[in-house]
């Protein structure tokens, strides 16, 4: 099981405008020579080395040297020397001044020209489309190769029905600020190979007239190549050296940004927030010693927020999660019972004043009960994976306080920086795990139940509020079951489809993507890595290949999975295929 305070520590940082990179700068010295002969020519050879440093930006790997200030020059130089970073279709129903600001980093086209040229591309919609099946069904096939999708100036009601048809069954992570009708913008996009896969979701509450460059920043990254994600450290492992403890498990990311205006008044600052959380089910360990039956999770949280303070009173940053519950349902909430959640988090465990820099090298393990790896859900095989963690961080002049609270499971950090200049950006990157056994769940934890993570991020006068912003995060449980069973499938949509290039959805249970060996079709294997998807352990997209080499009639689909070298055959159902 993981050990006790042990993950990494909560970190913090502040960009200011650095002037320093050689590489862009000899790029954009020579860009308006090269802008004029860029249309009748091939890309300048600059862009190559520009083009890496964008996708680093995008990923959140830059090194710490080049600062967000650095990120925004790489980014704006590259689409002023070598066009656009992507494209992005558009219907003719969404408009705003979101789009504006997305023409100035992408090449904004119709949504029908994305069908014609370099599909699939993002797309983005308005709140008619809703009930366009056509392009619905573009939009699903965007975000299932892993683009950007969203949905521009919708309700709270038309964003959870356009959450809700690309992730069936799932709550959305988005709610229009206070007072406001509308959300400006409402993305999701689904990374199925990164490690873990990671399902994200993007909210926009409001645009900042004070501060444009910081909604087209968020803007940018989100409708990048990849989205971001921190660094997972390095890894050493008593089995396996290259496993990073998050493959064992999957990964929920809810980004949102908004600026904080306390009682409609002026804009105090700005707050945004993306949180990572990473699922993982212990099936061996029993949890609690009140425990009366086996079973755990663990849900481990690294919240990354990023403050600017727009008014000289604003003089602390808070984070707050104060609550955590069950929501497996529309409008239901079961709070968690506190006596059986443990809070595991790590340094400072105690107020800390400022230091120029400090260390932290800890470690943490997991044994192989724990989560998903290659081979699904990791039930007997032996094994540990150990995350290790030595980061130097610098920080400003910043008192940190620890307020979290042991008993009652809420994690808390107050940041005090010290002249802080208006308009800086200042990160803080606190982490923390739940533990949750097995009897907390209200309502089992099973089946699909999501856990709803509510988190603050509040900007403060030596305590007193100045403005928040409201972050919800719905996470669903690990599994849909507390037990490893054979594959069980429930039915196939449509039943019937074309032999060559059709798509059918199977739903069932138990059919954990990490343990998968086969899809078979008439008990001929359908190609695992290139027409099929595995969505979920509920979930199997499959598209039938032309070469399967099956005549048109009416054939019976299994799926088969395998856990610590035993295989598991699931039942059977009819598919019928047409010429």
């Amino acid at each position: 099981m993981l050990r006790k305070n042990r993950l990494t520590a909560p970190t913090l940082c502040i960009f200011f405008n650095m002037r320093h990179m050689a590489v862009l700068t000899s790029v954009l010295l020579s860009s308006s020579m090269l802008a004029a002969t860029a249309a009748t020519a091939t890309q300048p050879p600059q862009c190559k080395s520009l083009e890496r440093l964008v996708d680093e930006c995008q990923s959140g790997t830059q090194p710490s040297s080049e600062t967000r200030d650095s990120c925004d020059r790489i980014e704006a130089g590259f689409v002023a020397l070598c066009g656009p970073l992507g494209t992005i279709g558009v219907s003719a129903s969404a408009a705003g001044a979101v789009l504006d600001l997305l023409r100035q980093d992408y090449q904004v086209v119709p949504i029908g020209q994305t069908a014609a040229g370099a599909f699939p591309s993002h797309l983005a919609i308005g709140p008619a489309d809703l009930n366009d099946s056509n392009l619905i069904a573009l939009l699903k096939q965007a975000y299932r190769v892993g683009k950007t999708v969203a949905i521009v100036g919708a309700t709270e009601d038309q964003a959870s029905r356009f959450h809700r048809l690309l992730r069936p069954g799932a709550g959305a992570n988005c709610q229009p600020a206070k007072g406001q009708a509308r959300i400006p913008l409402y993305g999701l996009q689904r990374s199925r190979y990164r490690f873990p896969p990671q399902n994200s979701s993007y909210c926009l509450l409001n645009l900042d007239p004070q501060a444009p460059a910081a909604d087209r920043r968020w803007l940018r990254e989100r409708f990048g190549s990849t989205p971001p994600q921190p660094a997972a450290g390095n890894v050493a492992s008593t089995d396996d050296s290259t496993q990073f403890l998050t493959d064992l498990a999957t990964a929920t990311h809810c980004s949102i940004k908004s600026n904080t205006t306390p009682n409609g008044q002026t804009v105090t600052g700005a707050a945004g927030a993306d949180l990572y959380v990473y699922t993982m089910r212990d099936f061996t360990d029993t949890g609690c010693g009140g425990c009366t039956h086996q079973g755990a999770d663990y849900y481990l949280v690294q919240d990354n927020l990023t403050y600017t303070k727009s008014v000289s009173y604003v003089n602390q940053f808070l984070v707050l999660a104060p609550g955590l519950g069950e929501a497996p349902a529309p409008n239901e909430f079961f709070p968690i019972t506190s006596n059986f959640v443990s809070l595991e988090f790590t340094d400072p465990a105690t107020a800390t004043s400022y230091e120029s820099s400090y260390s932290n090298s800890l470690s943490e393990t997991a044994d192989g009960s724990v989560g998903l790896d290659a081979d699904g859900p990791n039930v007997t095989a032996g094994g540990s994976v150990t995350t290790d963690h030595s980061t130097t961080y610098s920080v400003p002049p910043t008192t940190i306080l620890n307020q979290s609270n042991i008993l009652t499971s809420l994690p808390q950090w107050t940041f005090t920086p010290q002249s802080l200049p208006l308009n800086a950006d200042f990160q803080v990157n606190p982490t923390w795990t739940w533990f949750i056994p097995r009897d907390a769940y209200p309502k089992g934890g099973t089946g699909n139940d999501e856990l709803e993570f509510e988190n603050n991020a509040r900007l403060a006068d030596n305590g007193v509020f100045e403005g928040e912003v409201d972050q919800i995060c719905l996470v669903p449980v690990p599994f849909s079951a507390w037990t490893v069973n054979s594959p069980s499938l429930s039915s196939l949509t449509p039943a019937s489809t074309a032999s060559n290039g059709g798509v059918f959805t199977i739903t069932g249970q138990y059919l954990y993507p990490g343990s998968v060996v086969s899809v078979l079709i008439g008990g001929v294997a359908v190609p695992l890595s290139t027409n099929v998807d595995l969505v979920d352990d509920t979930t199997i997209e499959v598209t039938v290949p032309g070469g399967l080499g099956l005549p048109a009639g009416t054939y019976q689909v299994q799926v088969n999975t395998q856990f610590n070298n035993e295989t598991r055959f699931s039942n059977t159902l009819s598919l019928t295929l047409a010429n």
